[in-house]
C-alpha cells in the first residue's frame, strides 16, 4: 500500500512504514543529496529502518531514504 504526498516532489510516492519517525516532520529535509545529521539521526533511531531502506534501494527514489542518499543506496544494492 502506497500513499501519495503533495509536498513532495515530482509526485514521489511513499510506502507505508508505521512508526516511521519523518511522518509528519517536514518531508523538504529529506529531498538532498546531502542529508543533515538531524535527518541521519532521526533514520538511525527509526524503527520502520530496515523496510524502508529495501523499499528505497527496490524503488530508486530521489533524496534520504533510511538515513541513505541515492548514490549510497545503490551501492548497497549493488553490494547485495
Amino acid at each position: 500500500m502506497t500513499r501519495y504526498i503533495p509536498a513532495l516532489p515530482d509526485g514521489v510516492v511513499m510506502p507505508v512504514l508505521p512508526g516511521a519517525l519523518c511522518a509528519g516532520r517536514d518531508p523538504e529535509l529529506w529531498q538532498t543529496d546531502e542529508p543533515s545529521d538531524y535527518v541521519r539521526g532521526v533514520c538511525a533511531a527509526c524503527p520502520a529502518l530496515v523496510a524502508c531502506r529495501q523499499w528505497s534501494i527496490e524503488h530508486d527514489e530521489i533524496g534520504v531514504w533510511a538515513g541513505m542518499t541515492r548514490y549510497e543506496r545503490a551501492r548497497a544494492g549493488r553490494a547485495s
